[in-house]
């Protein structure tokens, strides 16, 4: 694999020549029992025509988790060369008490490419395609039992 660069990632929607990056992904997921947060349960399917219409169910359906108020938008993070680097999920919704629409993200980064100072530059982009539907409001999962993600959730705070 090409060592990718954490400058210019780009957010895409999944398709099907997509195939053998994710299930490379998926693999490495499984290699290693990480867990498969921010992937739309990229676990729960082995055959990927299938998580992809899992996924775009999601993405052009009317709502997601029942929820008519919200949907859900799942993007292959990648660097330079086409590199798969990981997954962001972004589920937008109206949160009721606050009378706005709001987003909440979920962000992975794939087993082989932690540690490279991608993170913050996922989130930054993950931020910005919020920004573009008209989103100011942003929450962001991550693993609090995790240095790693600790670290990166220190540093965005200059966004």
């Amino acid at each position: 694999m090409i060592k990718p660069k954490c400058t210019d990632l780009k957010l895409n929607e999944p398709t099907i020549l997509d195939c053998d990056k994710v299930l490379a992904m998926r693999q490495e997921f499984l290699n290693t029992n990480c867990k498969f947060n921010g992937t739309c349960n990229l676990d729960l399917y082995d055959k990927y025509i299938d998580w992809l219409a899992h996924t775009i169910n999601q993405t052009h359906g009317t709502e997601f988790n029942n929820n008519p108020s919200s949907i859900k938008h799942t993007y292959l993070v990648t660097a330079p060369e086409n590199v798969l680097i990981g997954m962001v999920e972004i589920i937008f919704y109206y949160n009721y008490q606050s009378m706005q629409q709001c987003a909440h993200i979920v962000e992975c980064i794939r087993p082989t490419c932690r540690r490279q100072s991608f993170g913050k530059p996922l989130l930054k982009k993950a931020i910005q395609e919020c920004c573009a539907f008209g989103i100011a409001k942003q929450n962001i999962s991550f693993e609090r039992n995790s240095k790693a993600s600790n670290d990166t959730m220190n540093k965005i705070t200059d966004f």
